[in-house]
């Protein structure tokens, strides 16, 4: 996948090594002073006017923090995640430089798929569904309006949602990664016309927290589709009315009144009262955090209102509280760190010598053991019955086949 160093535009590597050291925080004297070379040499070499040497290119990956065929590689695509997170002025406890590392990964993680389609020549074109209009519509209505006509599109019926990752990969085209990020940074979305729409969600936060995020990131798509967006936990913009917009769908979207209703007074039937499990045990099969089911069944009006005010004050352990709140830390598995399609690609990809272990390790942000892992998975995700025994049949899953 990644093309040798001397094959590159020195403009085009010059730029991403400009790029990578921006995101990394460090000034062209810092570099200078680290290479034992002159400011003006650092200049010339992000402006492709002198050529890097081998030794500077691996101790430049090595000051940058990132591998060298991310530095090295031509890079297809030319849309830039960095303007648009320029262009939102954002008000944020998350810092600067941690976004923009944050979006920096999207971007090469986007980048790398986007390749990945061509070099295997399978891209998709898939009918983006529109960009539904927001404006001068009350909040509340806006989303309720287009969180069922989603529903509706969809098929869902008014239950939980079930996979929302599978759903939106394969019927929308959303390019979803999850990765480590800054624990108040929950996630990010931007779209170009290059790349497709694109998401990131923070791998530390337990999988309820992460799924919410997911329906936020996805109602930008819907309403915002040409801003980014930078979701950041608690902070003092969420009131702005994008925001809130994002935050409604998600609600409406997750947890339909007329199925929540249902379901709610089913619990009630069966038991003659609801305790805080049968709330834990509904938020569980929304895959929602806690608060944010007990803030719906609030405004659906079937738990007094400041429910979760009291919880939070009397009734939970730091501990648990955290726990609730979102921010316990989670391990995600590597598959489920990427798109399907994309892992898929990835190590089709390797099975057919266009990458080499190293490379697909890059790909699936692993080391060597954990790549092997992946890829005796993927041989193995097939399984067939065969006289009482289930065996996993050995299938090139690229193969083409004649339709009718």
């Amino acid at each position: 996948m990644w093309q040798l160093q001397d094959r590159i535009d020195p403009r085009v590597l010059g730029g991403s090594l400009r790029e990578a050291r921006k995101t990394a925080g460090l000034t062209q004297q810092a570099v200078a002073k680290e290479l034992g070379i002159a400011r003006t040499t650092v200049v010339a070499i992000e402006k492709g006017a002198r050529s890097v040497r081998a030794n500077e290119i691996l101790r430049l990956a090595d000051l940058y923090g990132r591998p060298v065929p991310e530095l090295v590689g031509r890079r297809r695509v030319t849309g830039r995640f960095k303007s648009l997170l320029r262009a939102q002025n954002l008000n944020s406890p998350v810092s600067g430089a941690e976004c923009e590392k944050a979006v920096y990964e999207l971007q090469i993680l986007a980048e790398g798929y986007v390749d990945l389609e061509a070099r295997l020549e399978t891209q998709e074109r898939r009918q983006l569904p529109p960009e539904y209009a927001s404006k001068r519509v009350r909040v509340r209505d806006a989303a309720d309006g287009i969180a069922t006509c989603e529903r509706n599109r969809m098929s869902l019926g008014d239950g939980p949602v079930g996979n929302l990752y599978d759903r939106l990969e394969a019927d929308i085209g959303l390019r979803i990664f999850s990765f480590e990020m800054p624990s108040k940074l929950a996630g990010l979305f931007a779209y170009t016309e290059e790349l497709g729409p694109c998401v990131a969600i923070n791998a530390r936060h337990p999988r309820e927290q992460r799924h919410w995020t997911l329906a936020h990131e996805y109602g930008h798509f819907l309403m915002h589709r040409y801003r980014m967006d930078v979701n950041v936990l608690g902070r003092s913009c969420s009131k702005a009315r994008q925001q809130r917009l994002a935050n409604a769908f998600a609600e409406r979207f997750l947890m339909p009144a007329s199925g929540l209703n249902r379901r709610f007074t089913e619990a009630v039937r069966t038991s003659g009262a609801v305790t805080v499990g049968d709330l834990a045990r509904l938020a569980d099969l929304y895959r929602v955090p806690f608060q944010s089911m007990v803030r719906r069944l609030e405004i659906l009006r079937r738990i007094p209102s400041g429910t979760w005010t009291r919880f939070k004050a009397d009734a939970l352990k730091p501990s648990e509280s955290r726990i609730m709140l979102g921010t316990r830390q989670s391990e995600v598995a590597i598959e489920e760190r990427f798109p399907r399609r994309y892992v898929s690609l990835a190590v089709q990809a390797y099975k057919t010598a266009m990458l080499s272990e190293e490379q697909l390790a890059h790909l699936l942000r692993a080391n060597r053991i954990e790549t092997r892992i992946v890829v005796e998975r993927h041989d193995q995700a097939v399984r067939a019955e065969d006289g009482g025994e289930f065996i996993a049949l050995q299938l090139d899953l690229g193969r083409t086949l004649t339709v009718r």
